[in-house]
This record gives structure tokens, C-alpha cells and sequence, in this order.
């Protein structure tokens, strides 16, 4: 190999200008050389697999020329940047430095100049991130077998070579989105503010309470741009769209990394949370980050006595949860697993590390791994008719979630404060899975009516009641409900979906009459029509918003309230064709793209055949 520019006047200079015929770089650690076996380093860095492995120190003796030589080798490097940086200003009509004498001049401050810098970082921006740079077929590999290999380890632990960082560090963060200029630093202070006050809570605190945009920012650019896009959304603010691309952008170049860190899995959720859109992609590399970085592995180690550890557990059960959430909204079966077997999550709250945020996750996890229990018993099939014959087996983990609340319900109040967040929000959890739970029995076609006993009309009924229970938390959060997450804001569209099917079948003695059935809807629409609430336009309230109008907002009339409208003598409704609608409405993945529109100003058709059951009940 040619010796570099800087490696050959060194020899110049001291009379070697014949490389030697023979050049050994040390490349192994002192261990493996006294044992005189090949050493596997990963990016030609200690520590070895095997010093790793065995847990000792893991040092490489370099030899005088070698360092001489590396020396010169970084110096020419940092030559050559500077160089290359001195031509992009002068590019941008910066005088040459040479010119100034050295001196510092106020001139040259940012501030003073924010549209040649600016005018760079978009010129930058143009191109795509570079995303990996791929071995040619001529490269020779770097993976090898590795003879020391563990016989308990994993079959991959055979092959040496392959990246396995999972130290989840933080590494030196990438120009972020201010310095880009695509916001300016008071708008970004303003977003973090409004996420740090009123969102952060709803994923567990991810930045403790004592964040700030600087220590954020110094942290990850990926993190600040997630943190940034997601306020933007929830407070309808008019920089979404350029704090989105940022985000967008900076996932795209972390897409084929495998150098990953904790805050870029924080981020992931954070944008998986909110933003509906990406939530899945979102979700699917968090999951294969959390992977990488072997979040799992010290599950078994809780309760911990290492920080770290806890880190690791605490972030992987925000990824379980993450995961579900997109499970339940888009219809497909969750990626992770709660590792229960191994042991309780519980175990975390006895760390000396837990917090009260560790609380709720772990109630959270709690309930997501019923629902798990649930989707692997019933599968994610919306279009095969359900077994009525299996309606007791709906019992079971209708028990478990009433547990699960009490339980839970009891340890939040116990505190001398209980706080007020806490408890609406394991209300709408309890009643959302509930919702789910029943809802099974609607699947497929509709049923013969001889066949719908009174276990299906019940299930049927307990389904309405947890409907509206749900949609009342709604109601009741107020404006709050403008930063709920989107997992929520799904289950108010199915909600609102299943309350006008059941108010189309016409009074029942256990559904309840229209004036239940339809209050909920009527409260939501008017607090969604108030001019002090503000929504993005493709924020899924909106939609809801614009399909309740339609559907029942014709009906509310000037002078004439719910009871009026929902008496006996009222004008023929007009046929619905449900065919309008989607086959699975039933199904939580297609309530984000439902067609509210297909609803008429006046509607009425006969609904499944198992609401024909009498329970002989109200609501």
C-alpha cells in the first residue's frame, strides 16, 4: 500500500525514502499476541471479541513509526478540511482569511451574516444523505469465524466482523435542524416548551423534567427534530411542514446505519406516537434499533442496580409499548414481546432508579400485554365471521382488564396526591381495550339471527357502554384532547363509527335510545367546532371533526335540541347503503381512512343481526 503524501516527506526528511520491503503494523492487542491467535476487532478498534468476552483490558502497542506516521496522516487530514472549508466560504463571499492577518473580526460573526450560512446549509440539504457505503465485490470480507466463540452464545456469535455496538452511547450529533435554518432557535425554544409542558407526559417523561433544548440539542439532532416536529403537529403550527422534513430527513440517513444510540430510539417513538402518517415506519426501525442495541438483555438482571441496565429495560418496554399501539392502529401483529416468562415487569418499580413515570409504563405494559394475549387468541382476520361458540373465551381477559384497573386504580390513589393526569388516562386505556375485547363479536358478515344468542347481545351491549365511556373521557379532557397521541385519537374515530351504527338500528331495550347513543358525538362535535380549538389539516380530529358534521351535525338544528330530534314523530330517514363503507369497519385499521362522508344527512338500515338479542338491560 502506498505510503501517504505526508508518511513519505517524513521519510524524505530523515533520509528512509525506500519504504521498507517488509512494513508490520500492529494490529492485534497485547493478549492475543503473547497467545500468538488472530484478534477480531470491530472497526479495527479494542476492545477484541475476545478481551470483550472475557472482560479484560484490552490495549495495542503501537510501534514509534507508527505513531510518527499516524500523526502526519491526521494532520494531512486536517489540512485538507480546512482547505476545503476556506474555498466554501470564499464560494459564498466570505474574504479570504489570509487577508484578516489573523485577527478576529466582528464581520464574521453568524449573526451578523445568517444568509451566507443559511444559503450554505441549504445547498447542502439538496443532496440525499449519504445512507451506507457498500463493500464492492472486489472488497475482501471482513467477517470471520470466530474460534473462541461461546458454545451458550447465539448461533451468529460464531462470526466475528459483523457491527455490534450496542452501547447505545451518544455520539457528536449532526448539523440539526436550527442550525440548517429551517427554524429559527426562538421557534424551536417555543416547540420544546410546549412538549416538555404537555406532551412528555404522555410518553413517560422521555426528557426528564429538568431538560432543556441545549442539553437536547447537544444529545442528538434526530431527538431535536422529532421533539420539534411533533409540537408543531399538536399545536397546528404553521413550521410542521418544515420541521416534518427535517425529521423525515434525518430518519431517512439513519435508515441503513448501524451506529445507533438511545436518543434515536426516543425519538423514533416520540414521532411513532403522533404523527400517524409515518407511525408504522416509525415504529418498524425503532423495534430494529432497540434490537441492535440489545435493548432485552438485561430484563432478567430487574430489579437493577446499574443505570444503565434500567435504561436499557425502561427504553425497551417504551418500545413493547410503541409497538402495540401501532399494532391496534394499523391491524397487523405486534414485533416485540413483554418477556413476562422471564420476569415480571413489576421487578423494574423495585429499582432505587424508578420513578413515577416508571408507574405508569409498567401499568401501561401491563394492559398492552393482555391485549397481546387477546389479538394472539382472536388474530387480526376482521373478514372471518366470528365463532359465537368462542364467546366465553372473551370472558377470561375481560376479568384480567378489570383487574388490571382496580389493581392499579388502588395504587395511583393511594398517594397523598394522587395526580390528575393519571387516572383519566387508565380510564381511557381500560375502556379502549374493552371497546376492542367486544367488538370481536362483529367481525364477518353478519351472523343468522337464530344463531346470535344472549352471550353475543351482551358482549354486543358491554361493547356500546364502553364506547361511550370512552368518548366521555373525551369530552371531559377539553382541549386536552388536542395532544393526546394517535393510538387515542383512532379509538375516538372507531368509537364515533360504532355509536352511529348502533344509533341506525332504532331504540332498543339494551342499547339505549338515540339520546345515549348520540350525546357523546353531539359533545365532541361541539367541542371540535369551538373557535378556540385549532387543528392541523391532516390531523385525524379534523377528519373526525368534518365526518361528524356530516353525519349528524345536519341534524342540530337552531332552536331544537337532542330530545326534540330523537322523538317518535320525526321525518323518514332515507336508506344507507353500508356498502359505502369499509368491509372491516369493525376493525381499528381502517377507522383512519374511513369515508365519512358516505354517511347522509339522513340514514337508517338494519344492523347486525346479534343486536337482536335482549339482555333485558340498559345502558
Amino acid at each position: 500500500m502506498a505510503a501517504s503524501s505526508a508518511a513519505a516527506r517524513f521519510r524524505d526528511t530523515f533520509g528512509d525514502r525506500k519504504p521498507p520491503d517488509i512494513t508490520r503494523r500492529i494490529t492485534a492487542c497485547v493478549a492475543c499476541r503473547k497467545l500468538k491467535i488472530k484478534c477480531h476487532m470491530s472497526h479495527s478498534k479494542p476492545p477484541c471479541t475476545r478481551c470483550k468476552a472475557r472482560g479484560l483490558s484490552c490495549t495495542v502497542n503501537k510501534s514509534i513509526q507508527m505513531i510518527l506516521e499516524d500523526d502526519l496522516t491526521w494532520k494531512e487530514g486536517m489540512e485538507n478540511r480546512v482547505k476545503a472549508l476556506e474555498q466554501l466560504l470564499v464560494a459564498n463571499g466570505v474574504p479570504n482569511l489570509d487577508s484578516l492577518g489573523g485577527q478576529r473580526t466582528p464581520d464574521l460573526e453568524v449573526e451578523n451574516q445568517p444568509g451566507i450560512f443559511n444559503q450554505t446549509f441549504h445547498k447542502v440539504n439538496d443532496a440525499p444523505p449519504p445512507l451506507a457505503i457498500l463493500n464492492g465485490p472486489d472488497s475482501p470480507p471482513d467477517v470471520t469465524l470466530n474460534l473462541s466463540c461461546s458454545l451458550g452464545a447465539f448461533p451468529g456469535s460464531s462470526m466475528t466482523g459483523q457491527p455490534s455496538n450496542d452501547r447505545g452511547e451518544t455520539r457528536k450529533t449532526n448539523i440539526d435542524l436550527i442550525s440548517r435554518g429551517c427554524i429559527t432557535e426562538t421557534v424551536a425554544r417555543e416547540l420544546f416548551e410546549y412538549y416538555h409542558q404537555n406532551l412528555d407526559k404522555y410518553i413517560y417523561n422521555l426528557l426528564k423534567q429538568n431538560g432543556t433544548l441545549r442539553e437536547i440539542r447537544n444529545r442528538s439532532s434526530l431527538l431535536t427534530a422529532a421533539v420539534c416536529a411533533v409540537s408543531a403537529f399538536s399545536s397546528a403550527s404553521q413550521h410542521y411542514e418544515s420541521c416534518l422534513k427535517a425529521f423525515t430527513d434525518e430518519v431517512t440517513g439513519e435508515l441503513f446505519s448501524t451506529d445507533h444510540t438511545f436518543d434515536e430510539i426516543r425519538a423514533l417513538c416520540i414521532g411513532s406516537f403522533w404523527l400517524s402518517d409515518i407511525s408504522m415506519a416509525l415504529c418498524g426501525l425503532a423495534v430494529r434499533f432497540g434490537s441492535e442495541l440489545n435493548l432485552h438483555r438485561c430484563i432478567t438482571k430487574m430489579p437493577h442496580t446499574d443505570p444503565k441496565c434500567h435504561e436499557r429495560t425502561q427504553l425497551y418496554f417504551l418500545v413493547f409499548i410503541c409497538d402495540h399501539h401501532c399494532s391496534l392502529k394499523h391491524g397487523r401483529p405486534p414485533m416485540t414481546r413483554s418477556f413476562r416468562s422471564l420476569k415480571h415487569p413489576r421487578t423494574l418499580l423495585q429499582s432505587r432508579f424508578s420513578s413515577d413515570a416508571d408507574r405508569i409504563l409498567i401499568c401501561h405494559l401491563e394492559l398492552w400485554s393482555i391485549s397481546d394475549r387477546v389479538f394472539e387468541l382472536f388474530g387480526a382476520d376482521v373478514n372471518s365471521q366470528f365463532n359465537t361458540a368462542r364467546i366465553t373465551e372473551i370472558e377470561r381477559p375481560n376479568d384480567f382488564l378489570n383487574d388490571w384497573r382496580h389493581e392499579w386504580n388502588d395504587a395511583f390513589h393511594s398517594k397523598e396526591q394522587p395526580d390528575k393526569f393519571i387516572v383519566p388516562i387508565l380510564d381511557m386505556h381500560y375502556y379502549s381495550a374493552k371497546l376492542c375485547l367486544f367488538a370481536l363479536v362483529f367481525r364477518g358478515p353478519s351472523p343468522d339471527p337464530s344463531e346470535a344468542g344472549v352471550d353475543t347481545a351482551m358482549a354486543a351491549r358491554h361493547a356500546v357502554e364502553n364506547a361511550i365511556s370512552f368518548m366521555r373521557c373525551a369530552v371531559a379532557s377539553g382541549e386536552d384532547i388536542l395532544k393526546w397521541p394517535s393510538y387515542f385519537i383512532t379509538i375516538i374515530a372507531f368509537s364515533s363509527i360504532f355509536l352511529l351504527r348502533v344509533s341506525s338500528h332504532g331504540p332498543s331495550s339494551f342499547l339505549g335510545s338515540r339520546t345515549d347513543l348520540l350525546m357523546p358525538l353531539q359533545e365532541l362535535l361541539h367541542l371540535l367546532n369551538a373557535q378556540n380549538v385549532k387543528l392541523h389539516a391532516n390531523h385525524f380530529l379534523a377528519v373526525i371533526k368534518n365526518g361528524l358534521n356530516a353525519a349528524i351535525g345536519t341534524h342540530i338544528t337552531s332552536g331544537q335540541n337532542t330530545q326534540e330530534w330523537n322523538q317518535d314523530v320525526q321525518p323518514p330517514l332515507q336508506e344507507f347503503d353500508f356498502q359505502l363503507l369499509p368491509e372491516d369497519i369493525f376493525g381499528l385499521a381502517s377507522a383512519q381512512n374511513i369515508d365519512w362522508n358516505a354517511f347522509p344527512a339522513n340514514f337508517e338500515t338494519e344492523f347486525h343481526a346479534s343486536w337482536d338479542g335482549d339482555t333485558g338491560s340498559s345502558l
